[in-house]
């Protein structure tokens, strides 16, 4: 797990969870998963869940704006 800043905005012991870490990941543009399938598999699962879910909606969102742009 990462470190991060806590809500005050020092640097604190708040640990990123495996689930935020792939949403992050894919708005930054990271596809590898950090964590080996066989040797941490729930950290990987929570990994790919949190990347999967922000995927498909930003995929709803592109959906979304295309059938308003192609409106005539």
């Amino acid at each position: 797990m990462v470190s991060g800043k806590n809500a005050r905005g020092n640097e604190g012991k708040k640990q990123v969870n495996p689930y935020e870490q792939g949403r992050l990941a894919f708005i930054q543009g990271q596809l590898s998963n950090p964590y080996n399938q066989q040797y941490k598999f729930r950290e990987h699962r929570n990994w790919q869940l949190g990347f999967d879910q922000a995927y498909f909606r930003n995929l709803g969102w592109v959906k979304e704006r295309e059938q308003k742009n192609n409106k005539p």
